[in-house]
């Protein structure tokens, strides 16, 4: 029972702090003061280097095998991974940080929906009302503007959220000990696929110091804290954790340089935070339940 404790305090220790590294993502990308194509070429460049350092860290002959494995289910959590990288960078040029934040934290429902598809999983009841709910939150962040840069920008958060729950939906099912190798691919995908639009010389020394320290330190610890969590808390109370961003992100632009939210930004939020954190509450009740109805077996 102490070992249990143990193990799930340091789950939660490892996902609140891979949740505090990654919320200054938006905020790095507003200072960073450059084109979207050009933040998106450099952050998924850094990115590969990071992951190609951690890759290179492993066992050689293990890794070599992992990395060669190159097949469609490969090529299409690749893809994916990268429009989501491309589409939350988009977003976050074209539209304020909290919509973005607020579209993005959908990704639960959203892989709970995509698992139908592509799992032929049952879904309970909670989700179709939470999926519902979230469909209104999003909704209400549409309705402040829906036109020029703000709706295209909402539509690429739609997309992020979208294809990261795709992404990880995959993962699950047919990435299983190549996650790493998976995100490498991502990375390089995505920087290849800007590389036309982007200008790399344009970003200034501060802005690329900024990328630089985030992207090759803050982005990767943090992954390597969240896919620990993974292993040691239920996927419902890493969820919860995630939620952290949702708040924390718009909190460091505001508190920065001053962005607000619109009002129908923080209403959808509410809902759609509020909806997530209640069927995640009741998603670790359930898992919490089973799992100790699995300990009670002799």
């Amino acid at each position: 029972m102490a070992t249990r404790r143990v193990g799930h305090m340091q789950g939660l220790l490892c996902a609140t702090a891979g949740v505090l590294l990654i919320s200054p993502d938006a905020l790095i990308l507003r200072l960073a003061a450059t084109d979207a194509w050009t933040l998106s070429f450099w952050r998924n460049l850094l990115t590969l280097v990071a992951y190609g350092i951690l890759l290179a860290l492993l066992p050689r002959t293990a890794t070599f095998a992992v990395v060669m494995r190159l097949d469609k289910p490969a090529l299409a959590i690749a893809l994916l991974y990268a429009a989501s990288s491309v589409f939350f960078v988009l977003s976050i040029s074209l539209t304020a940080v909290a919509n973005t934040l607020v579209i993005v934290s959908a990704g639960p429902i959203f892989a709970a929906l995509f698992s139908v598809l592509f799992a032929r999983e049952a879904i309970a009841l909670r989700t179709w009302v939470a999926s519902l709910l979230v469909c209104g939150g999003i909704a209400l962040v549409f309705a402040g503007e829906f036109h020029g840069h703000t709706l295209i920008g909402n539509l690429c958060a739609l997309g992020a959220s979208g294809s990261l729950a795709a992404t990880f939906v995959l993962m699950r099912h047919t990435g299983e000990g190549r996650m790493l190798p998976l995100l490498l691919y991502g990375s390089l995908a995505a920087t290849v696929a800007v590389l036309p639009f982007a200008e790399p010389a344009s970003i200034e020394t501060f802005g690329m110091t900024l990328l630089a320290l985030h992207s090759l330190t803050l982005m990767p610890v943090s992954m390597l804290l969240l896919m620990g969590a993974t292993r040691l808390i239920p996927a419902p109370e890493v969820n919860l954790v995630l939620l952290l961003e949702t708040l924390l992100g718009p909190l460091w632009v505001w508190w920065v340089i001053g962005e607000e939210p619109a009002s129908t930004t923080l209403l959808g939020g509410a809902v759609l935070v509020g909806t997530l954190t209640v069927h995640s509450m009741i998603g670790l009740h359930a898992a919490m339940r089973v799992r100790h109805k699995q300990l009670a077996v002799p």
